[in-house]
């Protein structure tokens, strides 16, 4: 109030009439009002923000825990197709290993008879041969 009554003087002097001063100071009181924060507002203001900050950090937290528990989820969906395709992997390994195992036998199976039968046809020959010779 010291301070209307202050500028209200200073107008006075400079050539205003009391009525055109107190007008003046009326006018410009409004303009501040309307146009002018205060800290008042400034605190309402910083309230709110701490307010809104408040809210997106609760709702930053949220997500986190979202994104947590679907990447938890995500790694054990992974760890069950991994031991899926490693029992898969192993039982066409095994099926291979059999097929081998019985094609290296018939294989074997096929020399015996042919080196049999070579060996038979040699000792033919020989036989054959000491009967010629001797």
């Amino acid at each position: 109030m010291q301070n209307i009554m202050k500028y209200s003087k200073m107008l006075e002097e400079l050539g205003y009439s009391k009525e055109a001063a107190n007008k003046h100071i009326e006018i410009v009181q409004e303009i501040m009002d309307y146009n002018f924060a205060t800290k008042s507002d400034f605190d309402k203001q910083a309230l709110a923000t701490k307010h809104d900050f408040e809210l997106v950090r609760i709702e930053m937290n949220a997500l986190a825990k979202e994104l947590r528990v679907e990447m938890h989820d995500l790694a054990t969906e992974l760890r069950i197709e991994m031991n899926e395709l490693r029992q898969e992997l192993r039982g066409e390994m095994n099926s291979l290993k059999v097929e081998l195992q019985s094609d290296m036998k018939s294989i074997g199976d096929k020399l015996t008879i042919r080196l049999t039968g070579v060996m038979v046809v040699l000792f033919g020959m020989m036989a054959s041969f000491q009967h010629f010779i001797g």
